[in-house]
């Protein structure tokens, strides 16, 4: 599950590139975070890199559990592409300064 996550969040932000940030595998435009992806315990975690991103997001990720910055999805639920998708995209938009209104 977490490698075709990976692979997902490779193929959203056009000149992505694959990089370690604050210790996470993460995807870089121009070397700005764009998220990251993780592996834990209890599931896998989303970082946007920025608490105020997924506050503006909440509709897109009602039910996800949180902390201040990331998303946590359990293993035994199913990963919502479609949100992720959206949220990449729109963190994307938002690095390259071109950010979407009313989110996703």
């Amino acid at each position: 599950m977490l490698l075709g996550v990976r692979r997902l969040l490779a193929s959203l932000p056009p000149d992505g590139a694959e990089a370690i940030a604050h210790g996470m595998p993460a995807i870089t435009l121009g070397g700005r975070p764009v998220v990251a992806c993780a592996a834990r315990s209890s599931g896998w975690s989303l970082d946007p890199f920025s608490g105020s991103f997924l506050d503006g997001h909440a509709g897109a990720i009602r039910g996800c559990r949180r902390t201040t910055g990331s998303l946590h999805i359990p293993w035994h639920d199913p990963w919502p592409q479609a949100p992720i998708e959206g949220l990449v995209l729109a963190r994307r938009d938002e690095v390259l300064g071109q950010a979407r209104p009313g989110g996703s």
